[in-house]
């Protein structure tokens, strides 16, 4: 049995050895004519505006669009003067009291759940606890799992207004 499993040891280490050692990686030549498009290679980024557009076109449901529109929330790359322009538009939605007014406007509702979500995620202080608090109330009666007179939304209203005074 020893000399069984030392003959097959044997035998590895020998074709090992005997291998083809002289692999030559491939060679790439840099030439006038050799052109590398990037839009064929990597696929471009749809501006999130775009994206919002589309879910907000789509036939699927509120929450199904609510799950789109994560992906893009996610992904968006937004500028600083973006931030502070969607900070005023939430604020001003929660001042006047429309910000749960039409809960069936995929457009409108959309907007508000992407604006207060950058917003909680791009500041810091009263600015993210107010944008927090707002996205979720947005977002679940958008979504259908509570009214703009459930208990747990008059709860984050009342949060969003000890801090109202404090933003700028």
């Amino acid at each position: 049995m020893k000399k069984l499993l030392w003959i097959g040891a044997l035998s590895v280490l020998l074709l090992t050895a005997c291998g083809d050692e002289t692999k030559e990686e491939p060679k790439f030549e840099e030439t006038a004519d050799t052109t590398i498009n990037d839009s064929e290679s990597v696929e471009e980024k749809k501006a999130w505006n775009e994206s919002l557009e589309e879910i907000i076109n789509s036939s699927e449901s509120p929450s199904e669009k609510f799950y789109s529109l994560e992906t893009v929330m996610m992904d968006a790359e937004i500028s600083e003067d973006d931030v502070n322009t969607f900070k005023q538009d939430i604020l001003s939605a929660y001042k006047d009291k429309t910000y749960l007014s039409n809960p069936t406007d995929d457009e409108f509702m959309l907007n508000l759940i992407f604006k207060s979500y950058i917003v909680e995620q791009n500041v810091e202080g009263d600015w993210k606890d107010f944008a927090f608090d707002f996205h979720q109330n947005v977002k679940y009666v958008y979504r259908g799992a509570e009214t703009p007179e459930s208990d747990s939304v008059k709860s984050n209203e009342e949060q969003m207004d000890k801090v109202i005074n404090k933003l700028n």
